[in-house]
């Protein structure tokens, strides 16, 4: 048996097939289907689904102070709680703001930083 023998829906060999093949061959037979199925997962975590993008605030400099004003790194305050992909609308939207001096992450706690924040740009927050 041969990998061109094996299909997509039939990746894992019968015990039969696996007797029948010296231990070596089978030794690399099941060390192909490992690699085959770990690419396979690696694939379906490194693309967002369809509609979704990958979040462009992740690209922001860890070290850098939070957006959301809490004075912390921005490794460990919001990193960690944006998530990993997002409407492709929502995507592009963040890309523009990234490129504006003023990007501020607005949360329940932090409203009226954030408003103070915005003053001293002249912008007045959006509904």
């Amino acid at each position: 048996m041969t990998e061109s023998n094996l299909n997509k829906d039939n990746v894992t060999p019968n015990s039969n097939e696996l007797q029948s093949l010296k231990d070596s061959e089978a030794k690399s037979l099941q060390d192909q289907l490992k690699l085959r199925r770990s690419m396979t997962l690696a694939r379906a975590f490194t693309r967002p689904l369809p509609g979704m993008a990958f979040n462009p605030l992740l690209k922001l400099p860890r070290n850098m102070t939070c957006p959301c004003l809490s004075g912390k790194k921005f490794k460990a305050c919001c990193l960690n709680k944006l998530p990993m992909a997002v409407p492709v609308a929502d995507a592009k939207s963040y890309a523009e703001q990234m490129e504006k001096p003023y990007l501020v992450f607005e949360t329940a706690d932090n409203m009226e930083q954030v408003k103070e924040f915005l003053a001293t740009f002249g912008i007045k927050r959006q509904a």
